[in-house]
């Protein structure tokens, strides 16, 4: 992995807080702090795709992870900004390009791709189902969401941004039905919590009581290639 020493102290400054007894600002306190930046975001760039950048409270410097099936992920200290980890990776495009390519070699000799035409068709099924199932699961567990859009993703599932956006992969019509509500519930659910802390895997379970079982079901699934 690739990494590099960075701080952002600006979260300090947009955080602090007024004594509700005296009067007077104090900074916020570091759980303070950690529970109001959003934890994950998604970058794309043109020749790469989609990047994961992930806030980690355990991490002292950006490190850059690439895995099969799973793409490229950014791993972020909690006082970094996201601006600053987008600039931390474009300066590391030429290194996650060289590396990018070995990886699809290795996922290619593992599965076999869909053609361009098997791909239309799933878009055109993802289009027609996801949206309206999303819906009927939003009202029945009381979430709330902006838009959907379905993405020619090989690298994630679903994602939802801090604007409630939810995205989810073409590919994901070709699961079981109980799976595709799974990962319509676990985006939902990130409408809620912009993480996965244990107050979002107790809302998770809350509304689907097999909710691990099903997270552990998924690893045996890749988006993009034969299931």
């Amino acid at each position: 992995a690739v990494s590099a020493n960075t701080t952002d102290n600006a979260v300090v400054d947009s955080l602090a807080a007024v004594d509700s007894l005296s009067g007077r600002k104090r900074l916020p306190t570091l759980r303070e702090q950690m529970r109001s930046i959003e934890q994950q975001q998604e970058l794309i760039l043109s020749d790469i795709g989609e990047i994961q950048l992930v806030k980690n409270n355990r991490a002292k410097r950006m490190s850059i992870t690439l895995k099969p099936f799973h793409g490229v992920r950014v791993t972020v200290p909690f006082l970094v900004s996201f601006q600053l980890a987008e600039e931390f990776v474009k300066s590391k495009e030429k290194w996650i390009k060289r590396h990018l390519e070995k990886l699809k070699t290795k996922e290619q000799s593992i599965k076999g791709e869909y053609s361009q035409a098997q791909i239309e068709v799933l878009r055109k099924q993802a289009k027609e189902y996801l949206p309206k199932r999303t819906a009927e699961l939003a009202k029945r567990h009381h979430f709330f969401y902006h838009k959907i859009t379905i993405r020619n993703s090989k690298t994630r599932w679903g994602s939802c941004s801090s604007k409630k956006n939810l995205n989810f992969s073409l590919y994901l019509i070709q699961l079981p039905d109980y799976l595709i509500d799974y990962i319509i519930l676990h985006e939902l659910c990130h409408t809620k919590q912009m993480n996965h802390s244990k107050k979002f895997w107790d809302l998770m379970t809350q509304i689907c009581p097999q909710a691990k079982k099903y997270n552990k079901e998924m690893k045996q699934y890749h988006p993009g290639y034969y299931l």
